[in-house]
């Protein structure tokens, strides 16, 4: 019993150590929250339906389908405002290597509809198999935007993160996949309604020769 209220004050002694650098990080980082949940709520027509926080609340995705607009809110930058048919591709990553992307206009029938892409884990995993997928650890999880903003093109919002990495088996893991999954769908959806179909291509018109022109320059024979 000693030992354990040794143990209790030795860590109040350490609490109370650090709550001079620990509160001032804290506050500070409250107030970043509270400034981006300002910039994102005097966003002009915009009130999202659906949002998603990155693990480490630096970073927001909104979607608002009545208005075709969605938001990006950062902690750090400005939020930014998309219509739907600024969206260009989305991309699903897993530790720095693509799963899954799509394109406006592209073939939108692949493995990721419906929730298909983490079904069962299979994309994540990605098809190991035995000691390999036992082996496997997933350390990060995010989607990418890209969109025609040239001051910002790509966008990265985070749905998972461990340095160290965790099993593909693991709750936590399945939980990212599974949001992940359904917002990669939306933003599939929105690029299928915004697609625009080619132009067919045509067959170039001759040109008719002027015999008159040629005849005035004599540059074209008498027929």
């Amino acid at each position: 019993m000693e030992t354990f209220f040794m143990l209790l004050f030795g860590c109040f002694v350490v609490a109370l150590c650090a709550a001079p650098f620990v509160v001032p990080v804290l506050i500070y980082a409250h107030g970043q929250q509270k400034k981006m949940e300002g910039t994102l709520s005097a966003l002009p027509n915009f009130a999202p339906a659906l949002r998603m926080n990155q693990p480490d609340f630096a970073a927001s995705l909104l979607l608002d389908p009545e208005s075709n607009q969605f938001a990006i809110g950062r902690v750090k930058a400005p939020a930014r405002l998309y219509a739907f048919e600024q969206l260009v591709a989305v991309e699903v990553e897993r530790d720095g290597s693509t799963l899954d992307r799509t394109n406006r206009g592209g073939q939108l029938m692949g493995a990721a509809v419906g929730g298909v892409l983490f079904g069962g884990l299979g994309a994540v995993v990605g098809g190991l198999s035995g000691s390999k997928r036992r082996e496997e650890r997933i350390k990060r999880l995010s989607l990418k935007l890209y969109t025609n903003d040239l001051h910002e093109p790509v966008q990265e919002i985070v749905f998972f993160n461990h340095h160290a990495g965790v099993q593909p088996g693991a709750p936590e893991v399945k939980k990212a996949a599974a949001s992940l999954d359904a917002w990669y769908a939306r933003f599939r959806t929105i690029l299928a309604a915004n697609a625009k179909p080619q132009a067919a291509i045509s067959e170039p018109t001759p040109v008719q020769s002027q015999p008159t022109f040629g005849r005035r320059r004599g540059l074209l024979a008498e027929a």
